[in-house]
């Protein structure tokens, strides 16, 4: 009997664990759509409008939608228009401009680049194959201006943090080359059975006609290395698991999460035993030979363990796209030996590995998942001396004849609280800008390129993506997008107008007056996947916002006064309160030009760029109050501002996202200063008049 309840304690532990997982996934589809929409800026920017020197893609973790904490750095490749493309030899003769691949049979993804042109020599008079070493080197002069270093085939790059979303500052950036097509020897890959109908020919269709790149990277141990190059299938790859089924993508989030715990090697240990690649293999041959329907996903967790632990067994792991390239070749016996010893022990006892990893990452939503453990231990009257110790605890739990009843409990409640967590992050990610754009902007003004072509470029980069956007984001998403690029175009042609503005340019201010308001218009109500709606308060807000920064503060007054009625209504409902699209402030959205368009409200701007980014999230009704606070102040009416701030405080409690409500703190110091040096200074103005 105690046996049979120990497994339904266990069956009820992996639900509480499925929940917690979920709960960090929630918000992955939105943040596809955002990486595919920077995709489609980046593209149109590059390829159609204009030019730009590199072109970039996305790859890795972050790309594929990943949680921030799991991540290592920013995985980007780059490519210039004036390297050579890679040619196959079933293609054409060598010509100039191009290199001739050639493979080694007992190194499938391995090349050498066969040199025709003496552009691409590093000695002339000798030189046969392009050199990996040199080519990483020429474009390291590239980043002269970061601290750099050669990490593989990549360059770390350290970037001004204050640019990136994610928490570290570190981007691995890797030059690459085009080939002009897939390679011969992959066909393969696109006409193999596939028991479980995954990718869809659909899908099949769309890798087919995506980059397949070549990377500076030798193989280890070769008496070649320098003259060796890899194939990289960075861009399908990507384009897979945004499209992989859900539980595989939680699969991988889960697995990388214990191994950033428990694999750990230095930079001696090559080729490295164990690493994320291989669960992203494992990942996307299990999604395609195996289905997850009627598995739990910590089930189909440990298939995917025992998949791995059966290829260190057999000393085989077979790269998904060439399966004859085998990823741990190189490993000695021994290492894949205690490669899978440590599989084995992850796998049997999943659960506290799960809780272990969530718990020593230096990330994660964990307030719910510590909230609820507690909760659990209190209501068992279960003492915890240390909260890492996680196999204590499971042995308390199964041992406990209440937890089953209480963990069942709290199982269900988790899964009606997801909706309640997946508004708190889309909302988020509804406000989220776009970053290539303002770039390109900020380079042109710098350049003192044609104003006049300029002030186009926005719509002409974004409005394709608008009538497309239901194509390019996953299915559900397409209108809260394409509200949130109408949104983000009123935004960024409200910045250009503080711009035009500051530089005295009244004929093409006027030009553009009206456009921030006629995006704003047709973004006005933003209606999210789960098909709940703002209404078209999230619309208003922005009109508010662009009356501020324009500094009209006439009709300021009449919008903010058109307003009070939802204001009334919004700051009485929490459901309201927490179901508008976060707003993103910047120092400066046009990154390089030094007049900020939030420069109008100088203590904003300078508590913003004291912040960890120089940009922050925050809540669209509290700038509207802090708006108004600014306008009873400019009065010198101290006293209803101070009333202001009792209902920020007030809408601040009602507020769920702990992130954004602790981001109000900033209008809650910028009011309180300016009362208090208001009544400063009509002290010292009485003093002196008595």
């Amino acid at each position: 009997m105690a046996g049979h309840t120990n497994k339904i304690t266990c069956r009820m532990m992996d639900e509480l664990a499925t929940e917690f997982i979920t709960l960090e996934m929630i918000g992955r589809l939105a943040e596809i759509s955002v990486i595919r929409i920077e995709k489609e800026t980046d593209n149109n920017v590059f390829r159609n409008k204009v030019w730009w020197p590199v072109e970039f893609f996305s790859v890795g973790s972050k790309s594929e939608g990943m949680p921030e904490w799991v991540r290592g750095d920013i995985d980007q490749m780059a490519c210039r228009p004036i390297f050579p493309i890679v040619l196959w030899q079933s293609e054409e003769k060598l010509r100039e401009g191009f290199l001739m691949a050639e493979q080694d049979p007992n190194k499938p993804v391995y090349l050498k680049l066969k040199v025709q042109s003496n552009d691409f020599k590093s000695d002339p008079d000798n030189d046969v194959y392009l050199k990996a070493n040199d080519f990483i080197k020429s474009n390291q002069t590239d980043l002269k201006d970061y601290k750099s270093v050669v990490h593989g085939p990549a360059l770390a790059t350290c970037v001004d943090e204050g640019y990136l979303d994610s928490g570290t500052p570190m981007i691995d950036l890797v030059y690459c080359l085009k080939c002009q097509s897939w390679p011969p020897f992959t066909s393969g890959f696109f006409t193999r059975d596939r028991p479980n109908n995954w990718p869809s020919q659909e899908l099949l269709n769309k890798i087919a006609g995506v980059n397949c790149l070549v990377v500076a990277c030798g193989h280890t141990g070769s008496a070649s290395k320098n003259t060796d190059w890899r194939l990289s299938f960075s861009i399908p790859e990507r384009e897979l698991i945004q499209e992989i089924c859900e539980p595989y993508a939680n699969c991988m989030f889960v697995l990388k999460a214990i191994k950033n715990r428990c694999f750990v090697y230095s930079d001696s240990d090559k080729p490295t035993p164990f690493c994320s690649y291989f669960i992203k293999t494992a990942c996307l041959w299990m999604c395609e030979t195996f289905s997850h329907k009627g598995y739990g996903q910590m089930d189909l967790i440990r298939k995917v363990l025992d998949w791995l632990i059966e290829c260190y067994q057999n000393r085989n792991l077979p790269h998904y796209f060439v399966p004859k390239h085998n990823l741990i070749g190189q490993l000695k016996s021994k290492c894949c030996g205690d490669v899978r010893t440590k599989l084995e022990a992850i796998k049997s006892d999943l659960w506290t590995e799960v809780m272990n990893s969530f718990d020593s990452a230096k990330g994660g939503s964990d307030n719910s998942r510590r909230y609820v453990i507690t909760f659990i231990c209190n209501i068992l009257a279960i003492n915890r001396d240390n909260e890492a110790d996680y196999t204590t605890l499971k042995t308390k739990l199964l041992n406990h004849p209440e937890a089953t009843k209480v963990i069942e409990i709290l199982v269900e409640s988790l899964r009606k609280y997801r909706s309640h967590h997946y508004s708190l992050d889309v909302t988020k990610i509804a406000g989220c800008d776009f970053s290539v754009l303002p770039t390109v902007l900020a380079n042109r003004i710098q350049e003192n390129l044609d104003l006049s072509d300029t002030l186009k470029i926005p719509m002409e980069i974004m409005m394709p993506i608008v009538k497309n956007i239901e194509v390019i984001v996953p299915k559900g998403y397409g209108k809260m997008f394409r509200t949130r690029l109408y949104r983000y175009l009123g935004d960024v042609y409200t910045y250009l107008l503080v711009y035009l503005q500051n530089i005295g340019n009244d004929e093409s201010f006027a030009l553009y007056l009206d456009t921030p308001l006629h995006y704003y218009k047709l973004g006005g109500e933003m209606v999210f996947p789960c098909n709940w709606s703002d209404e078209g308060i999230g619309g208003k807000i922005l009109v508010i916002k662009y009356h501020y920064l324009l500094g009209n503060y006439n009709e300021l007054k009449d919008v903010l006064t058109e307003f009070e009625p939802i204001l009334c209504r919004v700051k009485q409902e929490e459901t309201y309160i927490n179901r508008l699209a976060a707003i993103e402030v910047h120092t400066n959205i046009l990154w390089e030009i030094s007049h900020s368009a939030w420069a109008i409200d100088e203590l904003l701007q300078y508590l913003v760029k004291s912040s960890s980014y120089r940009r922050m999230f925050l809540h669209p009704i509290a700038l509207v109050l802090y708006i108004k606070a600014r306008l009873v102040l400019n009065e010198g009416d101290t006293y209803n501002a101070l009333e202001i701030v009792k209902e920020i405080e007030a809408c601040q409690n009602m507020m769920m996202n702990l992130f954004i409500q602790k981001n109000t703190n900033i209008f809650l110091t910028i009011i309180n200063s300016l009362v208090g040096l208001i009544v400063v200074s009509k002290n010292i103005y009485f003093s002196k008049s008595t």
